[in-house]
């Protein structure tokens, strides 16, 4: 994709390099380090976003992004990555209506609607 982007004139051309030695050496230098680290992603599930690739070097993400089938399948990523752990939020339970379990919750919202 690196070198379409060049291509089309949307990136510059020691993009793909630069892209080619992250990917080839991404486990060297992601070390362990990152199981300490939480990354945000606002919009996570969007094109470009980094979830998969964090998440398979064992990184822990908070995934904020609408509900949509995006992000049931970044969950699936996130059961069969290297370690990494996805953290979704789930909308509000009602605990009069008898939810008790955040089974019974919808993951994602709208950050515009839900604040």
């Amino acid at each position: 994709r690196a070198t379409g982007w060049v291509t089309s004139g949307c990136a510059e051309p020691d993009i793909v390099p630069a892209l080619d030695a992250l990917h080839e050496n991404s486990k060297k230098w992601a070390g362990s380090y990152l199981t300490d680290t939480l990354f945000v992603l606002l919009g996570g599930t969007s094109e470009l976003c980094p979830l998969r690739p964090l998440l398979n070097v064992g990184a822990n993400v908070a995934c904020v992004a609408r509900q949509s089938p995006k992000l049931r399948d970044a969950a699936e990523t996130a059961s069969k990555s290297n370690g990494g752990t996805l953290f979704i939020p789930v909308a509000q339970l009602d605990l009069e209506a008898g939810s008790d379990s955040t089974e019974d919750a919808e993951e994602g919202g709208d950050s515009t609607e839900d604040a």
